[in-house]
Formats: C-alpha cells, structure tokens, sequence
C-alpha cells in the first residue's frame, strides 16, 4: 500500500512569505518583513514590508506603513508610503 520513497516536498528558503495577524489578535511593536502582510486584527507599530500589504475590513495599524505595495480596506492611524 505504501511505497518504501519518501516524498519532500521543495521548500525555497528564498521564497516570499505570506504573514498574517488575524482578527483577534494584537500585536504591540514594530514589524519588518521581506514578504507580504495581512492584517485583520490590530498593530500597534510601525510596519514595512518589500512587499505588498493588506490592511482588511477589521485591521488596524495604529503606526506607519513603509511598503511596496498596499491595499487598505481597514483603519490607519499614521502616514502611508508606499
């Protein structure tokens, strides 16, 4: 039924990743991250990214954003550049 091959799966160290802080949950400092950010629950701190960065409908950032890349559905409380 099985075979006797194991099976990896190829992780790229370099690859992006995605983080996320759900709803629900809340972060107190800065954040810098290589990969793409999504915030759903609240941040507060700055946060830069060299990536993309999504605020959602229930996130909050109380703090500046430094990205590439955003999209803000939620609240800002600081500047934006992007």
């Amino acid at each position: 039924m099985f075979s006797g091959q194991k099976r990896s799966a190829a992780i790229d160290p370099n690859a992006i990743s995605i983080n996320i802080i759900s709803k629900g949950t809340e972060i107190q400092g800065n954040i810098i991250s290589q990969g793409d950010m999504r915030i759903e629950g609240v941040l507060q701190g700055d946060l830069t990214s060299k990536a993309r960065v999504v605020i959602g409908d229930s996130g909050e950032v109380k703090g500046n954003i430094h990205a590439n890349d955003a999209v803000i559905s939620g609240k800002v409380m600081g500047n934006v550049l992007v």
